[in-house]
């Protein structure tokens, strides 16, 4: 499956990040908490987005207990991906304290959650996972490019997941992206891998946009990661019989493959950090544990071209924020 080998990426891999600046949604707990924790620990300044104030000043203050002989460049942003009002404040307030931006990565998201939706009337999955991480990409993409200009490669990691390849995922509705006709108790199932499948899209079309110029926008890499079976409080929101059985599952190894949330970071590290060719060869593509590159992702994009899938994505995510007034 995998393309472009590379060895199995490890946390000592991780180069020196001095004077690197990066941001971590979802940062406080999970995969994302780990993963800050690397940055901060090689010399990134970080910043957590995370809704919950009090979870994530918990988070930066065991970091700290982790490492206190280092003094580590950690601060928090808050903002609610469920509003895209408070996306776009995040966005603002970073770009008023920061001029560079080398990483990016979106971490946060929800799995399997009962249909509801957010203040923006989109299903909350579809706006969770995809469209205000979307918002936030195109809003701090000024900042990466100047960013890649002065100081080489800016990447973008979507954290995504394998589920955007199995066989219940819907095909890409723009018409209708809340799926609120889905019914039973996979529909919230259905409704996950549909938003994980347009991050997938995204992350390849993002990479078409930033290579098409000769300037220096050509060094912002982007990459869709699987981080692997993780237990998280991702497996919490399914109320539903079968959302149990997933968590008892993972909860217990029962589920192949499962890792430690230090080794579901691995991936997005490597491609966060990592300089090895075929790493930087991948831009666009995706990744899986541990670094390697899977052509799941190819396929996809390639079932799509005909009917200009990623561009239809591209135009629809922008009228949806539109309609919203952004």
């Amino acid at each position: 499956m995998a393309l472009n080998q590379s060895k199995a990426f490890s946390l000592r891999d991780i180069p020196s990040l001095d004077g690197r600046v990066a941001i971590v949604t979802g940062g406080s707990d999970g995969i994302g908490y780990a993963t800050t924790l690397q940055l901060v620990l090689h010399g990134a300044r970080v910043y957590i987005v995370a809704r919950s104030s009090e979870k994530a000043t918990q988070a930066i203050a065991n970091m700290r207990q982790s490492a206190p002989e280092k003094s580590l460049d950690i601060h928090f942003l808050q903002a609610d991906l469920q509003s895209l009002a408070s996306v776009m404040q995040v966005a603002k307030r970073f770009n008023e304290k920061e001029s560079n931006l080398d990483i990016l990565i979106n971490n946060a998201g929800i799995m399997a959650a009962p249909y509801g939706l957010t203040e923006d009337g989109y299903e909350t999955q579809w706006q969770t996972n995809y469209l205000s991480p979307f918002l936030l990409t195109k809003s701090l993409l000024p900042t990466m490019t100047s960013t890649a200009r002065k100081n080489g490669p800016a990447r973008i990691i979507n954290v995504v997941s394998d589920a955007a390849f199995v066989p219940i995922t819907p095909d890409l509705d723009l018409e209708n992206p809340n799926l609120d006709h889905l019914t039973g108790f996979m529909a919230p199932w259905k409704r996950y891998c549909h938003s994980k499948m347009a991050m997938v899209l995204l992350t390849h079309h993002l990479h078409t946009l930033v290579t098409r110029d000769d300037n220096a926008m050509n060094n912002i890499k982007t990459y869709a990661v699987h981080p692997g079976f993780v237990e998280t409080n991702l497996q919490a929101l399914d109320p539903t019989l079968l959302g149990k059985i997933v968590k008892f599952s993972v909860r217990w190894g029962l589920v192949p493959g499962k890792v430690s949330r230090e080794d579901g970071a691995r991936t997005t590290l490597a491609c966060a950090t990592s300089d090895e060719w075929p790493i930087l060869e991948g831009s666009g593509g995706f990744f899986r544990p541990f670094g390697q590159r899977d052509k799941q992702g190819d396929a996809l994009v390639e079932k799509g071209r005909e009917s200009k899938m990623e561009e239809r994505l591209w135009d629809a995510s922008e009228q949806m924020l539109k309609d919203k007034g952004f």
